[in-house]
């Protein structure tokens, strides 16, 4: 069983997590704009 977490450490994984989905999102989109350029 994970030990809770402070609230300021799990907001700060969360947004972690969406930057990297978020920078993921921009690889994928740039990769498909150069593919179909």
């Amino acid at each position: 069983m994970v030990i809770a977490k402070s609230p300021q450490v799990k907001d700060i994984e969360i947004l972690n997590n969406l930057a990297q989905k978020e920078r993921l999102m921009n690889e994928i989109k740039t990769a498909f704009r150069i593919d179909f350029s």
